[in-house]
């Protein structure tokens, strides 16, 4: 994975319904659009809304994307056991997986692979909602990542508050992108 002005950037998240997998996600390419000639969302998610499997795949890339689909992702973002002990065997060598260790149970077992564990749902709950937990997962992705500039996501995550009306949360949203960047330079 490269810095900003990367080539290509891959990133899976997975938990389950309810924890912002999808918003997180969303707000990713939507920033992407931004640096990237070709952006892919792809979310899936099972037919429960909160409680059931949720996954999104994000690739940005400055070439074309012949498939949404990734088999094996560069880097993963885990908010759940299940998805730790379902998807880990399907991320690429050398690639990183972020935990969120305040719900996830167990470590990483591999050892080709960089880990960041970050009490997200703790530091979002601190922050007046766990809701926030997505969002302090992608701070600390975009840290070890190096994705892009924290700027721009924080600027995407204004608009799309400002635009469905809620202004009174651009604060604290920028609040978790923050906290989950610095936690994860101190891991």
């Amino acid at each position: 994975m490269a810095g900003n002005g990367q080539e290509r950037l891959e990133l899976k998240l997975a938990g389950i319904g309810g924890q912002g997998v999808l918003l997180a996600a969303q707000v990713l390419a939507r920033a992407g659009v931004q640096q990237y000639r070709y952006v892919t969302w792809f979310p899936s998610y099972g037919t429960q809304k909160r409680g059931g499997e949720s996954t999104a795949t994000v690739v940005l890339a400055q070439e074309r994307i012949h498939s949404p689909i990734l088999s094996r992702p560069k880097a993963m973002i885990m908010m759940h056991t299940s998805a730790l002990e379902r998807f880990e065997s399907t991320v690429a060598p050398d690639g990183l997986i972020v935990v969120d260790s305040s719900l996830v149970d167990r470590p990483v077992s591999r050892e080709d692979v960089s880990s960041c564990y970050l009490p997200a749902n703790q530091i979002a709950i601190a922050l007046g909602s766990a809701q926030l937990a997505n969002l302090v997962l992608l701070g600390a992705f975009l840290a070890r990542a190096q994705a892009m500039p924290m700027e721009l996501v924080e600027a995407t995550v204004e608009q799309m508050l400002v635009n469905e009306g809620r202004q009174r949360l651009v604060a604290t949203n920028r609040e978790a992108l923050r906290r989950g960047f610095e936690a994860a330079g101190q891991t």
